[in-house]
């Protein structure tokens, strides 16, 4: 998957490109979704594992394409909770994503995915953006504010922003 341009739209689902030398015009598009008869029509996010897991979010939840072909469905919660945002593998080997519900840890090996949300600390679910920084880290983005997380999961911690010495109450988009 290292050498696939991936692309997710509205609607359509998602397109994968070999990367060849040369405009990316004569480059030859599959349309991976439309391949698969995936429910992944409206594609957020796309993150590779340690393994060369392809991973695909989308309202519909997390789908998984294995380096051998097979694939998984991963659903976070039922309803509107798991309207996914972003993905990201971290350094623990686990894959998280952000939700418009909160934040998920997904165990690779089992596809376990356990939910981080008010009973940690985190008071605003609509989640955004993550990152890890430092390493063992999560930095989450919400619709209010910034949060970190450590790994583990033990505690949230919120981050008050400053932008020219004054408290800013951002909203991410």
């Amino acid at each position: 998957a290292k050498s696939r341009l991936w692309v997710g739209t509205f609607g359509q689902g998602a397109y994968y490109a070999a990367v060849a030398p040369g405009p990316m015009r004569d480059w030859s598009w599959q349309h991976w979704t439309s391949a698969l008869e995936s429910r992944d029509r409206q594609v957020w996010a796309f993150a590779e594992g340690a393994n060369g897991d392809m991973y695909l979010g989308s309202d519909a939840g997390i789908t998984r394409l294995r380096p051998d072909g097979r694939v998984d469905r991963i659903d976070l919660d039922s309803g509107e909770m798991d309207t996914l945002r972003s993905l990201l593998p971290a350094s623990d080997g686990n894959l998280y994503a952000s939700t418009v519900g909160g934040v998920y840890r997904i165990d690779p090996a089992t596809l376990e995915a356990t939910r981080f949300s008010s009973a940690q600390g985190l008071t605003d679910m609509r989640v955004y953006a993550l990152a890890e920084w430092p390493r063992g880290h999560l930095l989450i983005g919400t619709w209010s504010g910034l949060f970190s997380m450590p790994l583990d999961g033990t505690a949230v911690t919120p981050h008050l922003l400053t932008f020219k010495g004054e408290n800013y109450a951002p909203r991410l988009v």
